[in-house]
């Protein structure tokens, strides 16, 4: 095990919706497991994801900078990406979505990531989703 895993796995629970739900859609697109934490520190050392090591509590969190290259690493195939503020819209075969949320707080704006049926965080406590609303969808095409 990686020196330091209970502080990635901090950072991942406080922040990580986003790297979990693309990691959730390869598992479906591949009917294959795949180990969070270790996909997770893959994409970091890739320059998927924006996280320090060093400081999991760090203001910028876990920002996924490439999820089209983490997904397309993941599953082996080309993808693309688009934002989609039609929060009705229907993907089109070979199309998958991930849902952005976002709830006013007192200092900042949450966001939250979900898939349509996969909530990382249990969906009884995701206050962002109970109290907060959709406001766009990530559209990610594999070809």
């Amino acid at each position: 095990m990686r020196q330091g895993i209970q502080s990635l796995m901090t950072g991942i629970g406080g922040q990580g919706c986003y790297a979990l739900c693309i990691i959730e859609l390869a598992e479906k697109i591949t009917k294959s497991f795949f180990d969070p934490a270790a996909m997770f520190e893959r994409a970091v050392n890739l320059g998927y994801i924006r996280y320090r090591f060093d400081n999991p509590k760090w203001s910028d969190g876990c920002f996924v900078t490439a999820p089209d290259r983490f997904l397309s690493t993941l599953i082996g195939k080309k993808v693309t990406l688009r934002k989609e503020y039609n929060i009705n819209y229907i993907p089109k075969p070979n199309e998958w979505i991930i849902i952005a949320w976002e709830k006013p707080g007192t200092n900042s704006t949450l966001t939250h990531f979900t898939l349509p049926d996969w909530d990382p965080i249990e969906p009884k406590i995701s206050t962002v989703c109970l109290q907060g609303h959709k406001t766009s969808l990530r559209v990610f095409s594999v070809n």
